[in-house]
């Protein structure tokens, strides 16, 4: 039903068609009674004849509400009993003989109105513990996004002012905090990963600058640490801050005052090798963790990250592993268990160091690392021979994950760009040189998963 408005010298009010009788005591019937409190108010008299001021009364109690509406003129007969009333550009509710006051839900829409009944417009109303927003025509935004003041609120369906949650517009990404407003201009942790959020509130990517330092926020918004490769140039972002290194020497690489990082065309990381057989015939992913962590100096046993660390299932190779390492019958596991599991060894000694996934990463940036003197436990193929992808799945924070027959697990620790040659740290052969055009293309089918021991 639309707002019908009541014309001065043409309309008087939507009300009873019927007279309303009042005393001289407050306790009265409900609905629109004379100012004096004393007489009749009858709608059916001449529309010349009596001009006067009238209150609403509340039906609980009898309570004046302090409710005023003016009334210039009656109409004799053919007014609704509830609805929409609009008084000198206000508008008001009636509904079964009261003018509506508080928030309201009106057809589909929700209103406010105040302690006098009128219709609350363009303003923030506070109800109970929860926020709302009401517009121009005085309806409050549902389920919507809306910038109201260069800042971006969002809201529920039921009109709700919502909080710390991320909105994702046309414009942009922008996060909401604990007062329902858009974060402008600071950097913000969300489930353990960092963002940045600009003067407007958007959602940052790529190379910024705050205060005099550079940072790196990847396409999700996250942001980057270690070794990037941005634009063809590689720079080191601090693992802890993230701020980009500048000006400095690490290992063999040397880094300008710009940040640009200089690799040299080849370097080899010396360490010890580690045979999984006969112990862990189909445990190379744990091998190849603990060849890593040895080269920190640890001194573990083969086999003591897989029978004390390592996470077990029955159909989740990606957060565990499927089977048994210490047989031919194991399958294995992928990047994010073998994580888990070094973090739980790093921690329970109290070591610094941590495990990072840094799956996604292209080869280059992984001759980054072994650049930095950071071997790097990558998952490849055995012997370099064919993937065989099966239709076994496994659903893992929402990527669907394929597992491959021959699938591999050992340590990146040297590579040649002039001979074109990678040097990998083998479970099953011990150090050996591949290929790495070929051991970059199983890489990528294995989908670019690599684990690092690195600075926490």
């Amino acid at each position: 039903m639309g707002k019908r408005k009541i014309k001065a010298g043409a309309a008087a009010v939507c009300m009873a068609a019927c007279a309303f009788l009042f005393s001289a005591e407050i306790q009265v019937q409900a609905g629109l009674v004379l100012e004096d409190l004393s007489g009749s108010f009858d709608p059916k008299k001449k529309e010349d004849e009596k001009k006067g001021e009238y209150y609403q009364i509340s039906s609980e109690n009898g309570k004046m509400t302090n409710i005023l509406i003016e009334l210039y003129r009656l109409q004799s007969q053919g007014y609704e009993l509830d609805g929409w009333l609009e008084l000198n550009g206000d508008f008001y509710y009636k509904q079964e003989n009261e003018i509506l006051t508080g928030l309201q839900e009106i057809g589909e829409e929700i209103y406010y109105f105040n302690e006098n009944g009128k219709m609350e417009t363009q303003c923030w109303k506070k109800v109970g513990e929860d926020s709302y927003f009401f517009s121009e025509s005085g309806e409050a935004y549902r389920e919507d996004s809306v910038q109201i003041e260069g800042t971006y609120y969002c809201f529920d369906r039921e009109g709700r002012m919502q909080r710390e949650q991320m909105l994702v517009l046309e414009e942009g990404t922008y996060y909401v905090g604990e007062d329902g407003a858009s974060v402008k201009d600071q950097f913000l942790k969300l489930d353990k990963e960092t963002y940045y959020f600009d003067e407007n509130g958007r959602m940052t990517t790529g190379l910024i600058a705050v205060d005099g330092e550079e940072y790196y926020m990847g396409s999700d918004g996250k942001m980057k640490k270690g070794w990037q490769v941005i634009n063809g140039r590689r720079y080191l972002f601090h693992l802890q801050t993230g701020k980009m290194l500048k000006g400095i020497k690490i290992g063999d690489i040397v880094i300008d005052k710009n940040g640009r990082a200089e690799l040299p065309d080849s370097h080899m990381i010396q360490m010890e090798e580690m045979m999984q057989n006969p112990e862990l015939p189909t445990g190379c992913e744990s091998v190849a963790l603990t060849i890593a962590l040895n080269y920190y100096g640890f001194e573990l046993e083969k086999t003591t990250i897989a029978d004390e660390y390592l996470e077990y299932s029955d159909k989740n190779f990606v957060s565990a592993y499927v089977g048994n390492p210490h047989t031919e019958s194991g399958a294995g596991c992928f990047a994010p268990a073998i994580e888990t599991a070094g973090n739980e060894f790093l921690e329970t000694v109290g070591s610094d160091l941590k495990a990072a996934d840094i799956s996604g990463a292209s080869l280059e940036e992984l001759y980054s690392y072994v650049a930095n003197g950071t071997p790097v436990v990558v998952w490849n193929s055995m012997y370099m021979n064919d993937l065989e992808k099966t239709e076994q799945t496994y659903v893992y924070q929402g990527k669907t994950y394929y597992w491959y027959r021959k699938e591999h697990c050992v340590v990146l620790c040297g590579y040649d760009k002039e001979k074109g040659i990678v040097l990998i740290n083998d479970p099953l052969e011990g150090i050996v040189e591949r290929d790495a055009e070929r051991f970059e293309e199983i890489y990528d089918q294995m989908g670019k998963m690599a684990v690092v021991i690195q600075q926490n």
